[in-house]
């Protein structure tokens, strides 16, 4: 048995079966030796590349291999993604290490030149703190926003002019986290695609359950 690939090149099953990696992806029945049960591969960190027509590097579009080749192409953009965002990050311990070499002057400066403090009256603090919680709880688990650290009037009652020497004097160290943070709330696009499948699939459990509500139990 031959398939024909698009690109004119005629292979027999096994041969494709063997350069796609076939019993990576699905099991043999232990009595026909017929390809049976989709299975879920094994990784070792290696980075699964798409496979190809041996002859020309043509793809292998073939229906018998499309779950192959859509592994292959989600590991193919996941892989680009996190080259991305190591490069993101990269960029980012860079430019913190030269905001920090000279952070120290500039923030010495910029309390000097803020004057003498007067501590804000107890209505001011407690609606600043309500506002910094509020904002704090809106991601838990991720770092803390910026707004929270540069912007000392709104969440710390501190005078306007305190809060704009603040951010001068932070500007470079604010640069680099902001690189930093928008890595750590990245999005990826193929989580949402999860997301739509598990919202299918649990719909379809819940109309199963509610028409045959003898099952749930």
């Amino acid at each position: 048995m031959t398939i024909t690939l698009t690109c004119g090149h005629v292979f027999t099953v096994e041969t494709l079966d063997g350069i796609t990696h076939l019993g990576d992806f699905y099991s043999r029945d232990g009595t026909t030796g017929e390809w049976a049960h989709a299975i879920t591969p094994e990784t070792h960190g290696e980075s699964r590349t798409r496979p190809v027509c041996p002859t020309c590097r043509g793809d292998i579009t073939a229906l018998r291999y499309g779950r192959i080749c859509k592994s292959s192409n989600l590991a193919i953009m996941q892989h680009n993604i996190s080259t991305k965002l190591s490069k993101s990050l990269s960029q980012a311990e860079t430019n913190l290490d030269k905001a920090l070499a000279g952070l120290e002057p500039k923030v010495v400066s910029a309390v000097s030149g803020c004057g003498s403090y007067t501590k804000p009256n107890t209505e001011a603090l407690t609606t600043a703190r309500d506002k910094l919680d509020i904002l704090l709880r809106k991601q838990p688990d991720r770092p803390t926003p910026l707004p929270a650290l540069d912007n000392l009037s709104e969440y710390h009652a501190f005078p306007p002019s305190y809060s704009k020497a603040w951010r001068e004097a932070t500007k470079q160290v604010s640069t680099a986290y902001r690189q930093a943070h928008q890595v750590s709330v990245y999005r990826d696009s193929t989580v949402q695609t999860y997301e739509a499948s598990l919202a299918t699939l649990f719909q379809e459990e819940m109309s199963y359950f509610a028409a045959h509500p003898q099952r749930a139990t």
